[in-house]
């Protein structure tokens, strides 16, 4: 009995790994309007990003480690909305994010897709 912890290998122990992602995003939109309604809208973004990623790993009997990195990142991206009215919308975006968490998480793609409602 044990944890499988690689290829084909057994650890006689259960180990526990929690892992913890924070961040906050600071994001700058323009926005390019197609055709004479303007019912369409290519977006494009840039911005900067703090992440902050926590790993605590537990082996019973053992004892218990963790390590913490936070970092900061660039974001671009592009997408496209909808214009349904004044009001609503629909849009869709694409961002890449630079990270580097000691080499374990290098960069990410984040994909959205919205109803937004302006009051």
């Amino acid at each position: 009995a044990g944890t499988t912890v690689g290829p084909g290998l057994v650890a006689a122990a259960n180990f526990k790994t929690d892992v913890k992602v924070r961040g906050f995003t600071l994001d700058g939109m323009g926005y390019l309007p197609l055709g004479d309604n303007k019912m369409f809208e290519l977006i494009g973004t840039a911005g900067v990003s703090w992440s902050k990623g926590e790993v605590t790993l537990t082996v019973p009997g053992v004892g218990s480690g963790s390590e913490d990195e936070s970092e900061f990142g660039l974001r671009l991206g592009g997408g496209g909305q909808i214009n349904i009215n004044d009001k609503l919308n629909v849009r869709g975006l694409v961002r890449y994010q630079t990270a580097d968490f000691s080499g374990v998480v290098d960069n990410a793609w984040i994909y959205s897709l919205g109803v937004n409602y302006t009051f």
